[in-house]
C-alpha cells in the first residue's frame, strides 16, 4: 500500500520538483519505508511506498519497465495490491518476459505491455496507477473495479495533476481552493459526495472500474468493467445444500488470495458475523499466528468485548483490545479532520481500529467490509421491500397531503421528511439531471422504483431540509450538469439483487471504502476486504437471493455456510456491526465543542441548528444528523 502523485506538463511548462516532493510528504504516512521520484522534460512521477510484497529494493517505485521481449519506456507508480500476480507472471513467462524482481508492481508493467488496457480486467485485487509512456507521451490511470484505492486528478491549461490524496494536489499553487457547491447539496442528502466529484471544484475522482489516457492535454476515459453485469447474471438453480458448498468454497479462495504477504497479515475483530467468518477461515488456511486487534468501548451499550472474547478463544487467535473513551475521541479530533479529503458520516472507527492495529505492531489487516452488501445484511433488505408495497399510497393525493402536513408539523422528522421526498421525486424537485431522464419513465406509474426509495432511505436530510438549513446568502443547489449518481436503469429484476448492487455501488463505494481507506492509512495501515472482490462477487451473485435471507434472517445463507465454527452467540445476535459510541461522545465528551462551532457557524441558520441540537438532546434526532453538519463546518472554515 503505497501513496502516489504526479505532474504531466501540458504546454511545455517548467515542473516543480519542490511542490510534488512536499505533496510527498503530505502523504508520507501512506508509504513510509521508501520514497523515490521519477523524472524527465514532461512529467515527474513520485511514490512513497509501504512495503508488503518483496520487501528488498528492487521493488522500489518509480519502477521502470525492464524486460528483453519489448524495448519499451514504460514508468509506474502504484497504490495497491494484485493478489494473482504469481499466476500471471507464470503466463508472461510464458510468452518471453523477463523480470528482476518478485513484485506485483514490475507484473502490472509487463502485463500493460503484453495485454494494453485489456490487462486491467487480468487484475485480481486493489489498485490505483499511473504509468507514463515515453516513446507515445501518453499517461495512462487505471482505478480498481470497486474503487477500493483512491485515484484524484486536476487539469488546466498548463498541467495535469493526479493522487492518492485531494491534499497532495491542493499543495499545488496553481491548484485554487473553490467549494464545490453542488456536492455540498450531495453531502446533506446522503452523506457522502458520488464520483467522480469531490468536495473541491476542478478536483475529480476517478471512477471505479475505469482507465483514463492523457496524450496533447486531451483527456479520454473508459470502463473496463462494470460490476452491474455480475448482478445481471443468471440465477443458479441449486440447493440450499449446494449454495452452502459453493460460498464455502468462495471464501476460502478469496481469502486465501487475501492473504498473499511478505509481512504478517492480522485481522479486525468486531465480534459480528463477518470478521468472524475471516478469522475461522484464516485458521482454516492454516495460518499458524493470527493477530486480531479491536476496539472497546468499556461501560457503554457498545461494548462488544464479550463476544469478541468468544471468537478469538475459540480460534486462539493472539488478541488486543484498544480501549477507547470519549476523551480519546475529542483528543484525537483535529487529527480526524487532518486525514478526511472530504466531509464524511463514517470512518472514525476505522481510524480508532487501526490505531490498534498500529499499536499491535501490524502492517497488512482483513476486514469484513462488504459482508452485508453482498450477503443481505443491512436493514434496507427488509425494509426497502415494504415501502415498494407502500408506494401506491404514497404516490396517490391523500398520501402526499398526509406527509406534507405532517413535514409541517415536524420539518425535522427523518422519516416523514425521506418519504416526502420519495413522493415528491420527479415533480419539481431540485434534481439531477441524470435523475429526471430516469424518472420520466415512472411519473405516469403509482409505484415508485427501488432506486428511488434506496435514495431516500440511505438520505441524511431531504432537499426542503437543506433549504432550512442554508444561511442567507447560502445555495447548495444540484447543478445538474455537475453530478451524476449511480442509476443504472433498473436492469436487474429480482428486488434484492437491485438492492444489494446499489449498496455496492452506492454507500459501499462512495463512503465504506473511501474512509476505510483514509483511516487505515492514517496509521499506515493496509486494510483488505475478502469480502469484495471479483471472483467472489461472480460466484455469490449467481445464488438465488431466498437462500441469503430466510424467515427473516438477514445473512441465513453465511450463517448457514458457517453455523458448524462460529459460536452461536455470534450466529443469533442482531445486527448492529463495528460502531462507535458516537451518540455518546457528542452529548457528553464533546458536547461544548459542537455546541459552540454549530451556533457560530456562518453556512447554517441558526435557530434551524438550535432547533436540532434541542432534537439531539433530546434523543429525537440521530447523531449522524448532528456529526454530519460539524463535519461540513469544519470543511467550509478550511477554505
Amino acid at each position: 500500500m503505497c501513496g502516489i502523485v504526479g505532474v504531466l506538463s501540458l504546454r511545455d511548462k517548467t515542473i516543480s520538483r519542490q511542490e510534488l516532493e512536499k505533496s510527498l510528504d503530505l502523504i508520507s504516512y501512506r508509504g513510509p519505508d521508501a520514497s523515490g521520484v521519477f523524472e524527465d522534460e514532461k512529467i515527474i512521477l513520485g511514490h512513497r511506498r509501504l512495503s508488503i510484497i518483496d520487501l528488498l529494493g528492487n521493488a522500489n517505485q518509480p519502477m521502470k519497465l525492464k524486460c528483453k521481449k519489448f524495448n519499451k519506456d514504460l514508468v509506474i507508480v502504484f497504490n495497491g495490491e494484485i493478489y494473482n500476480y504469481v499466476i500471471l507472471a507464470v503466463q508472461l513467462k510464458k510468452l518471453g518476459h523477463t523480470f528482476s524482481s518478485n513484485s506485483d508492481t514490475e507484473i502490472i508493467l509487463h502485463s500493460f505491455e503484453e495485454w494494453g488496457s485489456d490487462c486491467f480486467k487480468k487484475f485480481r485485487g486493489m489498485f490505483a496507477f499511473a504509468i507514463w509512456d515515453s516513446e507515445k507521451q501518453e499517461l495512462i490511470l487505471a482505478r480498481d473495479r470497486f474503487g477500493i484505492k483512491p485515484l484524484y486528478y486536476y487539469q488546466d491549461n498548463d498541467y495535469f495533476i493526479f493522487a492518492s490524496e485531494i491534499k497532495a494536489i491542493l499543495n499545488f499553487q496553481n491548484v485554487k481552493k473553490k467549494i464545490n457547491h453542488s456536492a455540498v447539496h450531495l453531502f446533506l442528502q446522503q452523506g457522502w459526495i458520488s464520483q467522480p466529484q469531490t468536495f473541491y471544484e476542478n478536483i475529480f475522482a476517478l471512477e471505479s472500474g475505469s482507465f483514463m489516457i492523457v496524450k496533447n492535454g486531451e483527456i479520454t476515459k473508459d470502463a473496463f468493467t462494470d460490476i452491474q453485469n455480475d448482478f445481471l447474471q443468471e440465477k443458479e438453480k441449486i440447493s440450499l445444500g449446494d449454495a452452502v458448498k459453493k460460498v464455502k468454497t468462495a471464501l476460502l479462495g478469496s481469502v486465501s488470495a487475501h492473504l498473499v504477504s511478505d509481512v504478517e497479515v492480522g485481522a479486525f475483530l468486531s465480534g459480528g458475523v463477518d470478521s468472524s467468518v475471516l478469522v475461522a477461515l484464516m485458521r482454516e488456511l492454516g495460518q499458524e499466528k493470527i493477530t486480531t486487534v479491536s476496539a472497546v468501548f468499556p461501560g457503554t451499550i457498545y461494548n462488544e468485548a464479550g463476544k469478541i472474547k468468544l471468537v478469538s478463544e475459540k480460534f486462539k487467535t493472539n488478541h488486543i483490545d484498544v480501549k477507547i473513551s470519549g476523551q480519546d475521541f475529542v483528543e484525537n479530533l483535529d487529527n480526524i479532520f487532518e486525514h478526511i479529503d472530504q466531509p464524511t458520516v463514517d470512518g472514525v472507527n476505522t481510524y480508532f481500529v487501526s490505531l490498534a492495529a498500529k499499536k499491535a505492531g501490524l502492517k497488512v489487516v482483513l476486514s469484513g467490509l462488504g459482508g452485508d452488501e453482498l450477503f443481505y445484511g443491512y436493514p434496507s433488505f427488509t425494509d426497502i421491500p415494504k415501502l415498494l408495497k407502500l408506494s401506491p399510497f404514497l404516490k396517490s393525493l391523500l398520501g402526499k397531503m398526509m406527509l406534507k402536513y405532517f413535514f409541517a408539523t415536524d420539518n425535522f422528522n427523518q422519516k416523514i421528511a425521506k418519504l416526502l421526498q420519495v413522493s415528491n421525486s420527479g415533480e419539481g424537485m431540485k434534481m439531477l439531471k441524470s435523475r429526471k431522464t430516469y424518472f420520466s419513465a415512472f411519473q405516469r406509474q403509482k409505484r415508485f422504483t427501488v432506486f428511488d426509495i434506496y435514495l431516500s432511505y440511505r438520505g441524511l436530510f431531504s432537499d426542503e431540509q437543506i433549504q432550512l438549513l442554508e444561511a442567507r446568502g447560502e445555495k447548495w443547489d444540484v447543478g445538474s450538469d455537475k453530478l451524476e449518481i449511480e442509476n443504472k436503469k433498473e436492469k436487474i429484476d429480482d428486488v434484492l439483487s437491485l438492492i444489494s448492487y446499489l449498496e455496492f455501488s452506492n454507500y459501499m463505494k462512495n463512503q465504506l471504502l473511501r474512509d476505510s481507506d483514509v483511516f487505515s492509512m492514517a496509521h499506515s495501515i493496509e486494510l483488505r476486504t475478502p469480502f469484495v472482490d471479483d471472483v467472489l462477487l461472480k460466484t455469490i451473485t449467481r445464488i438465488p437471493s431466498e437462500y441469503k435471507i430466510k424467515n427473516g434472517v438477514k445473512k441465513f445463507l453465511l450463517k448457514e455456510a458457517f453455523k458448524n465454527q462460529l459460536p452461536d452467540e455470534i450466529l443469533k445476535q442482531k445486527k448492529q456491526g463495528f460502531v462507535l459510541p458516537i451518540d455518546l461522545w457528542l452529548k457528553n465528551e464533546a458536547k461544548d465543542l459542537i455546541k459552540n462551532e454549530l451556533l457560530s457557524s456562518e453556512i447554517f441558520e441558526r435557530q434551524t441548528i438550535k432547533l436540532l441540537l434541542n432534537k439531539f438532546y433530546g434523543n429525537k434526532l440521530h447523531w449522524s444528523r448532528i456529526w454530519s453538519l460539524f463535519v461540513l463546518n469544519r470543511f467550509v472554515k478550511k477554505i
